[in-house]
């Protein structure tokens, strides 16, 4: 959860899921946890911390209201920091759940696993070799995490030139390559098809049609309550509509319950329904981190997924509106 959190940092989903997923993946092995809890532990952290006010998502909702953004950081501040207290107390249950599916080592596998962790490390391109490579990996991770480099370019620089660092020939060059472009390639075309997807489904404005619907369908009886249905119906709109309930639903709902004078300002409702909903990215359908994410696990299916994450990430997320309910975040 840790790892998750700190490389989410950089504000970016491909970036938290390169940096945890095959970080932690052969110790998960290990211990006999299954790829879907990790892939739910990475989900929930990078969704807690892309709240913070650089985060793309955030940007871009604020912007489509019209409100300041560090306003809104200001605002849920608190529940940023409630969410990542309960991000880690999450990993006790989510234990007891793992145990009870075949998850642990006896003594002896967890006394061979420190055994292995304790053993030297083997550097086959030499102690010089590894230095540079050690200080390129900190410099790539120090600049996303800083935002002074952009994830595409800076993995895609270092991978070139720590590709011919380690490998002085043409020949383990390509031999390497070769090893690991299946997977890469399996990926790239993923990321293809849902681009495919979202080109469609943005050129034909089906999903800002559906969203308009749903925000014309409000009747003015139920205005006054508008905030708290939309934070219960948040993940669930950020999972199938995504971006449209920030560019179309809340700035048509947040001038229509200004008007009323309920004590709602455009930033508490932007702030509480971006919230609830946000911590769901990596189940979106219609992005590409969270393929990479399932691609990094293992090739684990999206229903696998989804089986799993799907209800728990929804429980954090009422979570989340019951501390917003009883510390006045949220009046309902």
């Amino acid at each position: 959860m840790l790892v998750g959190m700190g490389s989410a940092l950089s504000g970016s989903g491909a970036t938290t899921a390169l940096c945890t997923i095959p970080t932690m993946r052969p110790i998960f092995e290990k211990q006999k946890i299954r790829a879907t809890c990790l892939l739910f532990i990475e989900s929930l952290a990078s969704g807690v911390i892309i709240l913070l006010p650089w985060a793309p998502g955030i940007n871009e909702a604020s912007a489509y209201v019209g409100v300041d953004v560090y306003d809104v950081f200001l605002f849920i501040r608190p529940l940023i920091i409630f969410c990542i207290i309960a991000c880690l107390v999450l990993c006790i249950p989510l234990s007891i759940i793992e145990k009870r599916n075949g998850a642990g080592m006896t003594d002896e596998e967890f006394a061979q696993m420190k055994k292995e962790m304790d053993q030297p490390l083997n550097l086959p391109f030499g102690r010089n070799v590894a230095i540079f490579d050690a200080v390129v990996t900190i410099a790539l991770l120090a600049g996303l995490l800083a935002g002074v480099v952009k994830t595409n370019l800076g993995f895609g620089f270092c991978f070139c030139l720590l590709l011919f660092v380690n490998f002085k020939n043409k020949k383990d060059r390509d031999e390497y390559i070769k090893r690991h472009s299946p997977q890469a390639l399996n990926m790239a075309f993923t990321m293809l098809g849902i681009a495919c997807l979202v080109g469609v489904n943005s050129g034909t404005g089906a999903l800002a049609e559906l969203a308009t619907f749903i925000a014309g369908s409000v009747s003015s009886d139920i205005l006054r309550h508008l905030p708290f249905i939309l934070c219960i119906l948040s993940l669930p709109l950020s999972i199938t509509i995504g971006g449209s309930k920030n560019s179309v639903i809340l700035p048509t709902i947040i001038p229509l319950v200004l008007e009323l004078n309920l004590g709602f300002s455009a930033v508490q409702i932007l702030g509480c329904v971006f919230a609830t909903g946000v911590i769901s990215a990596n189940l979106n359908l219609f992005n590409a981190a969270p393929y990479l994410a399932l691609s990094l696990a293992g090739d684990v299916p999206m229903k696998d997924h989804l089986k799993y994450s799907l209800l728990p990430m929804y429980g954090f997320s009422l979570l989340m509106i019951v501390f917003m309910v009883v510390s006045g975040m949220l009046p309902i």
